[in-house]
């Protein structure tokens, strides 16, 4: 018998406890977004942003705007 798991509820408590990777997740979507790929963007983006789950993500260490300097790592 095989364990499985939803993994939709994977990913939801993945960005709950972590938040580098919901901090990753977001530094996709904008990639997604500037790549011309919005429907893939908003749909990782609705795994960030529900209105029933505030999920606090951590203050970006790099600018992903133009008229702002970037920061290396």
């Amino acid at each position: 018998m095989a364990v499985t798991r939803d993994v939709q509820k994977t990913i939801e408590e993945r960005i709950q406890n972590d938040p580098e990777f919901a901090a990753a997740l977001l530094s996709e979507v904008i990639a997604l977004f500037q790549n011309d790929e919005p429907e893939i963007a908003r749909l990782i983006l609705l795994d960030l942003v529900r209105p029933e789950k505030f999920i606090k993500l951590p203050k970006p260490s790099v600018s992903h705007f133009i008229n702002e300097p970037k920061t290396l790592l």
